[in-house]
């Protein structure tokens, strides 16, 4: 390894929080609430905000791996228990009292949305939704589920068969990538999850974990994603993709997206003053992708004022609603970690 690679790699082995993963999650969430600020979910460019959803997914796996990955090195093995408690204490309290508000909006409105929200209610609170197609506004559960059940699955690898965790993520992520290929270019007929997003992004996100961690493999991906100006030709990249007029973003279109958000995050990491970095350690941005679990659960409440008061309103130009649902959002997930998720945080500190 050349000189500056190995002062690359000590600096990021050494590095305890990457500063612009809360902004990529900022530029995630703010792609999410817009394309759900639209009135017309059409196919067009304009339309891809969903594709947020696929970034939060590579940092989450890229994020989770590497701590698993430090832990092992730093105490010779993981603590699953220690794992799950810091995962339930993050991940479940908001996000069943988020599943509890939506119910009782239901319930105060009745008639069709309350008949919605209750029969995909199950689904949503055992997250399955990833696999079946809810008709209410608990479908964005969906991501969550995908995660919820992939990290139910992953840290065990990790921890049992940690020597064949790089062939099995290999195996995995390519079983992925040809079913999102086939299901796009064949009559084959596939859960909307695997044709869509799948597992793909996870596992890539896990994938660069791997790879960074090692010295061989952070020497291969510093090659190419080490200059400052990677980080925005990686971006670029993303928009690119996203803004192609695809008929649809599944199949190839998809994969690519998703290995352009792995070029963006590993540019990110692999040096702290990359190309971006003065757009995504801006405090607004930055806070917003700290919040943005609580956004992304509740940005569908201020869309459903807007919806109950349509009658009295005249019709709301996207950007205004994307305004609203951004700021009603925001301040509920502000309350919502001061008085709700920094306590459990506090107690999540002690299961490190």
């Amino acid at each position: 390894m050349s000189l500056a690679a190995t002062s690359a790699y000590d600096g990021f082995r050494g590095t305890r929080r990457f500063g612009s993963l809360d902004g990529l999650r900022g530029l995630a969430i703010l792609a999410v609430v817009w394309h759900h600020a639209q009135s017309d979910q059409g196919s067009s460019p304009a339309r891809r905000g969903h594709l947020g959803v696929d970034l939060f997914f590579v940092v989450s796996g890229f994020l989770i791996v590497t701590l698993l990955l430090r832990e092992r090195a730093r105490d010779g093995a993981i603590s699953l228990p220690r794992f799950y408690v810091r995962r339930a204490l993050r991940i479940f309290p908001l996000y069943y009292v988020a599943l509890a508000g939506y119910y009782a909006i239901a319930w105060w409105r009745g008639g069709d949305l309350l008949q919605q929200v209750a029969t995909d209610l199950p689904y949503a609170a055992a997250y399955v939704a990833n696999w079946v197609t809810l008709d209410s506004l608990l479908l964005i559960t969906w991501s969550l589920a995908a995660e919820e059940q992939f990290y139910m699955f992953w840290p065990g690898v990790e921890r049992f068969a940690p020597r064949g965790a790089k062939q099995v993520v290999a195996v995995m992520l390519a079983g992925c990538v040809a079913v999102q290929l086939l299901a796009a270019h064949a009559d084959w007929h596939v859960a909307p999850f695997l044709a869509g997003a799948s597992f793909t992004p996870i596992l890539a996100g896990v994938a660069l974990a791997h790879l960074l961690h090692s010295p061989a493999g952070f020497r291969r991906v510093h090659r190419v994603l080490g200059a400052r100006a990677a980080a925005p030709l990686a971006l670029a990249a993303m928009v690119g993709v996203a803004l192609i007029p695809w008929s649809n973003m599944h199949g190839l279109p998809r994969v690519a997206f998703a290995l352009a958000g792995v070029a963006l995050v590993g540019a990110c990491v692999l040096r702290e003053d990359h190309g971006l970095q003065q757009l995504l350690v801006q405090r607004p941005l930055a806070r917003i992708g700290m919040v943005s679990y609580g956004i992304y659960l509740l940005h569908l409440v201020p869309n459903l004022g807007l919806v109950f008061a349509r009658h009295r309103l005249p019709e709301i130009p996207s950007p205004v609603r994307f305004v609203v649902m951004l700021a009603g959002s925001w301040l509920l997930a502000e309350l919502s970690f001061a008085l709700l998720e920094r306590p459990l945080l506090r107690l999540k500190e002690r299961w490190r």
